[in-house]
């Protein structure tokens, strides 16, 4: 019997830009397979249909990554954990949760198995899925808000937890701290605000140094900075930081990159001269799936395994250049 071979990821990011979540069901037994294989791995049947993922599923395992496990490609999608997650239609994977800090993470181990959905969100020029839950406070009460850098602030709880552990260091009401109130406000050896920046990184699995928490000036500055949110211009930090990183490193025109210029102006249709070392990924135009099938092609074409996370985390043509040098050693 012959088996017709579709485009199984070309397919499935098309479907990713479209907002849907797709997967493969076996028409003899009924499993589902995802991410989607064409083979069913319950019954051994070779060919899968695709069916549209229900979005819906439940954290049965829950870890917390430690403040230096906290990956900077991935700075936007916080706060979040990892988890033994299964979806309503069987499938089960380790997958990355979003919402999930310190303070709500013991409300979600107590009441396991945790309701989660799949969250499509991108990455660097292409989309993906991960899962999410909805915002709760630490308590396990919703957080009703549609505004994202709230959300962000009350989930996390750390504004609030910071009053508490200055309230203790310097011995004053907890009420009379406020988002505004002046580190230098704070009366006492300068060693007691040493030591309660030492204690951050427990509190709140962040590492800080006495200078950049200092730098913060107020008491709601540096929750937001424990946050990884820049205080003064919230949803334009990561952006600022990648452009920081790649003035930083643009890359040089090695002959890998000459080569890895072809294949992004053959795949995107452009002109091979306007390919610099510093050109930035994100501004391929084009749908997410060519990408996909650029990065598939690297090991073809350079003898290097590069996944499409760590390509996009390269941010530059150049960056990608040398990523590839790297991995052939």
């Amino acid at each position: 019997m012959a088996i017709k071979l579709e485009r199984l990821v070309k397919t499935y990011y098309e479907a990713l830009e479209e907002g849907k979540v797709l997967g493969r069901k076996c028409p003899v037994c009924g499993n589902v397979e995802w991410p989607p294989v064409y083979a069913c791995n319950a019954c051994g049947a070779m060919e899968t249909e695709w069916c549209e993922m229900s979005g819906k599923g439940e954290i049965v395992q829950l870890i917390i990554p430690t403040a230096m496990s906290l990956k900077p490609a991935y700075k936007h999608l916080e706060p979040y954990a990892y988890a033994w997650v299964k979806t309503a239609e069987g499938p089960e994977r380790n997958v990355m949760i979003r919402g999930i800090t310190r303070q709500n993470a013991a409300y979600v181990r107590a009441h396991l198995p945790y309701p989660v959905h799949m969250d499509i969100v991108q990455m660097n020029g292409y989309k993906t899925c991960v899962f999410a839950i909805d915002p709760i406070d630490a308590d396990g009460n919703p957080v009703k808000t549609t505004d994202a850098a709230s959300v962000a602030a009350v989930v996390s709880g750390t504004f609030a937890a910071l009053k508490k552990l200055f309230a203790q260091t310097y011995g004053v009401e907890e009420e009379s701290l406020k988002d505004d109130t002046l580190l230098d406000d704070m009366k006492g050896p300068s060693v007691k605000f040493v030591g309660l920046v030492a204690r951050l990184e427990d509190e709140f699995d962040a590492i800080l140094s006495v200078t950049e928490a200092a730098a913060a000036k107020t008491i709601g500055r540096l929750a937001r900075l424990i946050d990884g949110v820049d205080p003064d211009a919230p949803e334009a930090a990561p952006a600022a930081e990648a452009k920081k990183e790649e003035a930083a490193d643009p890359g040089e025109e090695t002959e890998t990159f000459k080569e890895l210029r072809k294949m992004f102006a053959k795949t995107y249709k452009v002109d091979e001269a306007s390919i610099r070392p510093d050109t930035l990924l994100d501004s391929m135009q084009g749908p997410s799936v060519l990408f996909v099938g650029l990065v598939a092609r690297l090991e073809d074409e350079f003898d290097a395994v590069i996944s499409v996370t760590e390509a996009s985390a390269a941010k530059t043509v150049g960056g990608l250049a040398k990523l590839v040098d790297e991995e052939r050693g």
